[in-house]
């Protein structure tokens, strides 16, 4: 599992290689937690999550 924090901003994104999904979790910093918002597939609809993995997240600041 890998995981990246955006600088700034309350969220951080997970993952998860063996199921070739991202998950977005929110930080509550009043509680200093994390919880999940959304997973969503790295792969399109009909292709075979056995012979594929994540590798990583690019990301870039917004407007």
């Amino acid at each position: 599992m890998q995981t990246w924090q955006h600088p700034g901003v309350r969220f951080a994104y997970v993952i998860n290689e063996r199921a070739s999904s991202i998950t977005t979790l929110h930080h509550d910093a009043a509680r200093g937690t994390l919880f999940s918002v959304a997973t969503v597939s790295t792969l399109p609809d009909g292709a075979n999550a056995e012979e594929n993995t994540c590798v990583g997240i690019a990301a870039s600041p917004g407007p």
